[in-house]
């Protein structure tokens, strides 16, 4: 594999009150193996009396032992599992067809024996929906000799993030709690995205107005970038696709827009997520949105890591804190720990254009003539989708969510769950601690998981079958059922969860 020189993970610097690594060394080279589920927890434990809670538990296979609310002296949330086997991470790069260059991270499962694998084309670029553009853009493809596993998967899983937000850290806070990790011990080729202007992604340059972006861009170049890159990668004629917040929205209006990265969707998860944002917190800022002209960036990394040190605290704001997490849920130094790494600057297109989610319409293009969730459109998408959003959600409010789900009327399955006590979890969910919550692993990622393996290779036709057969070996897994068109089917819930319609 062919990486830049000096590239990798370079966090932002973090505040003096926030938990430091252990260790100085800086973070391994793209390429190394990165083994961050067997080391020493970043984050040191809270300095709160013990809770009657089940710890987090990476990369547990076996089921959680259930709750008792007698039993003293347990465990504290979030405390890592130190056996569990360590995981592959590379870093990959790609460029999209208006020449920015997004980051990704894979995730994959170490096994103890070595194989040689044949890397993939560290950039692919132009049109990222021409299926030749790889082959013509001089790519350096390399050899080398990684620990991998045998592929069990037919489909990879991509992980999408939401509004200037790095996707290293949305789905990624291991040793500690990490839906990456916990996918790839189930044996998913997990591919985590950092989408334009994001992370280790490319960064606009002040005062320069051809990298102003919209959230369209994401639809039409980022995420079809993506696909083809990961497709390409992995040999796969199609992917899963995960996306949280606004990386929800962008999966809709993919799949919306139909063509060839639309159907390269073998299913779509939206987590915490719809395109009627009416009722969201967000709402009270309506008015003074239109400020986002005349900043052309808007600071809101720089804000919330100014803010970070306050959060959860009793010097914190419970208006922005329950915007994005629920109190109660969340482990304080890893809600601070995520708002002062995990933003960046947000385009002030992007800006303008989400002021549109809370209209009647809901999220509507860039020019306003037509709709995200289309209904026309929407009623023409086959592919599976589930909807699970938190009861406790301020910035994507369930409502909204339920609303967008409700218009895949063509869907072959189309499901919205909702996570709280009164619908069988333990604990409220909102809007970050969805996928870093006290019992993620036990009631959220569970479910995520049942839905994949659920439709990991389902309705294939033979063509298709042949196609992945000589790219990539692997399992299949059916579906368990599979819905009438237009009609929605009843979730299958993990333990402890119910869904509704």
């Amino acid at each position: 594999m062919a990486f830049g020189a000096g590239e990798g993970f370079a966090y932002p610097e973090a505040t003096a009150d926030l938990p430091q690594p252990k260790s100085a060394d800086p973070m391994p080279l793209p390429g190394e193996q990165l083994t961050r589920c067997d080391t020493p927890p970043t984050f040191p434990e809270p300095s709160r009396p013990p809770e009657t809670r089940t710890p987090n538990r990476i990369l547990s296979s076996a089921p959680s032992a259930p709750i008792d609310a007698e039993t003293q002296n347990l465990p504290r949330p979030h405390q890592p599992c130190t056996s569990a086997p360590p995981h592959i991470k590379t870093h990959h790069h790609c460029t999209t067809s208006d020449g920015w260059r997004l980051h990704l991270v894979r995730t994959r499962e170490a096994q103890t024996s070595t194989v040689t694998e044949a890397s993939t084309p560290s950039e692919i670029c132009g049109d990222a929906s021409s299926p030749a553009s790889s082959a013509s853009a001089g790519c350096d493809v390399t050899a080398s000799t990684n620990s991998v596993p045998p592929r069990q998967r037919r489909y990879p899983v991509i992980l999408c993030p939401g509004l200037g937000s790095s996707g290293a850290y949305t789905f990624d806070l291991s040793p500690v709690v990490s839906l990456a990790d916990y996918l790839a011990s189930k044996g998913w080729d997990v591919w985590t995205v950092e989408l334009r202007g994001n992370g280790q992604s490319d960064r606009p340059r002040l005062f320069v107005r051809s990298r102003w972006w919209t959230i369209d861009d994401y639809v039409t170049k980022d995420l079809p970038a993506v696909l083809q890159y990961v497709r390409h990668a992995t040999g796969a004629p199609r992917a899963h696709v995960l996306g949280h917040s606004m990386g929800g929205m962008i999966l809709t209006r993919l799949l919306a827009l139909g063509g060839p990265p639309g159907e390269a969707v073998a299913s779509a998860t939206v987590v915490g997520s719809g395109c009627f944002l009416r009722g969201s917190w967000w709402q009270a800022l309506q008015h003074t949105l239109w400020l986002a002209r005349f900043l052309w960036l808007v600071p809101a990394g720089a804000t919330l890591r100014a803010y970070s040190p306050l959060a959860l605290g009793r010097a914190g704001l419970q208006l922005v804190d329950e915007l994005y997490f629920w109190p109660p849920n969340t482990d304080p130094l890893l809600a601070r720990a995520l708002l002062a790494r995990n933003f960046s600057a947000i385009s002030a297109g992007v800006i303008l254009q989400f002021g549109s989610g809370f209209g009647i319409r809901g999220l509507c293009t860039a020019d306003g003539k037509e709709a995200y969730a289309d209904a026309a459109r929407l009623a023409r998408v086959e592919t599976p989708v589930l909807f699970v959003c938190g009861d406790r959600d301020r910035m994507c409010p369930p409502q909204g969510a339920e609303a967008t789900c409700a218009l895949f009327t063509g869907s072959r399955c189309a499901r919205f769950t909702k996570l709280g006590p009164k619908y069988g979890t333990r604990d409220h969910y909102g809007h970050f601690d969805i996928l870093m919550g006290h019992r993620v692993e036990q009631e959220v990622f569970p479910l995520l998981a049942a839905w994949l393996d659920e439709h990991d290779g389902a309705d294939l036709d033979p063509a298709e079958t042949a196609a992945s057969s000589e790219g990539a070996t692997g399992n299949t897994v059916a579906a368990a059922s599979v819905a009438t068109p237009g009609r929605f089917t009843a979730p299958q819930p993990a333990p402890m969860l119910r869904s509704k319609l």
